[in-house]
């Protein structure tokens, strides 16, 4: 059973409940993990966490990020957790420089294909996609 085959006023409720959440702090992680050709494990990972509203010069504030917003962020910050988890993982020889600009090139592609959907819906459809 889907959301869709609920009751025209469980749908709508579901549908002011979305609308009204706003997101404080999104955290993003990311690891690359590996062996080495004796066993030995090998990784690397970054996590980082935005926020919104609390260092604004009128003090703290409760406004967040709606959800459609928060999918933005979201793929924003992890395209930047993503990128300096691969560098780390060169520093630290987790992986070869050439692996790793393969693989990101195409991670980051995605992530702005999702990015510029997104974007393009709330375009077409004047509203922010939820």
């Amino acid at each position: 059973m889907s959301l869709k085959d609920l009751p025209e006023q469980a749908r709508e409720r579901l549908k002011r409940l979305q609308q009204e959440i706003q997101v404080d702090k999104v955290t993003v992680s990311f690891s690359i993990e590996n062996r080495t050709f004796d066993g030995r494990k090998v990784s690397a990972f970054f996590a980082s966490t935005a926020s919104r509203g609390h260092l604004s010069n009128e003090g703290p504030t409760d406004q967040g990020w709606g959800l459609d917003d928060c999918r933005l962020v979201t793929h924003l910050l992890s395209k930047e957790v993503v990128f300096i988890t691969y560098q780390n993982a060169v520093r630290q020889r987790v992986m070869s420089a050439s692996q790793a600009k393969k693989e990101l090139v195409e991670i980051l592609k995605a992530y702005d294909e999702d990015i510029r959907k997104r974007l393009e819906k709330e375009r077409v459809s004047g509203s922010k996609e939820t």
